[in-house]
């Protein structure tokens, strides 16, 4: 007995059925090809800019294992960098590390340095430099990421450690000058507060260590006096320029000195005055002898 016409016509069409699926599949596995593709092209490409970073860069997940570092990374663990790999935890490239006298802290106390170091690590307690065996200054900072892992950076920073030191060694230099010159000297920021002062303008004044800091001519002339002073202050702020006068002034100290005061901007790296400064000389024993010299002075003699 023969089948049904429709039954013939079914038959007919399901190739047709079966090939559009296949075609649809191709697409969809041709679409997920081109997905990796350009997954892995974007992989290679942040790997590439990741490696390209002046710091160096790890990640380690939730169970503080490592996942991903930069050379650069490696290139601040120089002892170390063979035996880093991934999946190592955080604690076994520490005690690593430290077995090898990798950080100069860690000596003598290698259980106290790994157990301070992790307690830093996961309180999150912000950026730390420390100095390597090597001599090298590092900066690590660690931050925790949304999904409980943790991502480090780390930056060779010796370079500016030597400009620091070397910043910090001129400014001492500069303060002891300052301190010892033979003209009492004081800075002032623009509200008129005193900022430095060297020991003579403190012996003028009465002060001793720290106690002039702050403090302003208010406190230690009268409303007039004081009144003067600022507004020599407040010209030399206004208009950038030195300002010379020679007065005969009475200091805190009791003593009344004929001075020579010299008020001129101070300035800051972008060039905006932010201050004065003040050199007082002291002109006394000069003013003094040009008096005794004017009263011993005789009218020459005239012979007609």
């Amino acid at each position: 007995m023969s089948k049904p016409v429709k039954n013939r016509e079914v038959s007919a069409t399901a190739p047709d059925d079966v090939v559009r699926r296949l075609a649809e599949a191709e697409r969809e596995l041709a679409d997920e090809r081109r997905r990796r593709v350009e997954a892995e092209k974007t992989a290679a490409h942040l790997s590439e800019a990741l490696d390209g970073m002046a710091q160096g860069l790890a990640y380690y997940d939730a169970d503080d294992r490592l996942v991903y570092y930069n050379q650069q990374y490696l290139d601040t663990l120089p002892n170390l960098a063979p035996t880093i790999k991934l999946g190592m935890t955080f604690e076994e490239i520490l005690r690593a590390g430290v077995s090898r006298g990798y950080v100069l802290e860690a000596e003598g106390r290698e259980e106290d340095y790994i157990a301070e170091r992790i307690d830093r690590r996961l309180s999150s307690s912000g950026a730390f430099d420390f100095l390597q065996k090597s001599g090298n200054w590092i900066r690590v900072d660690e931050k925790r990421s949304p999904t409980g892992g943790i991502v480090a950076t780390r930056t060779d920073i010796t370079d500016r450690k030597a400009v620091e030191a070397a910043l910090t060694e001129s400014n001492t230099r500069l303060a002891g000058v300052i301190e010892n010159l033979p003209a009492a000297v004081v800075f002032e920021n623009r509200a008129g507060e005193y900022l430095i002062a060297n020991r003579v303008f403190r012996d003028w004044y009465g002060a001793t260590g720290d106690d002039i800091i702050g403090r302003r001519q208010a406190d230690y002339f009268t409303p007039e006096e004081a009144a003067y002073y600022r507004g020599l202050d407040q010209s030399v702020l206004n208009d950038g320029e030195i300002v010379v006068r020679e007065l005969e002034v009475s200091y805190p100290d009791g003593e009344t000195r004929f001075v020579q005061i010299t008020k001129f901007p101070v300035s800051n790296a972008e060039g905006e005055i932010v201050g004065s400064g003040t050199i007082h000389h002291d002109l006394t024993d000069r003013q003094r002898a040009t008096q005794i010299h004017n009263r011993e002075r005789k009218p020459a003699a005239h012979y007609y």
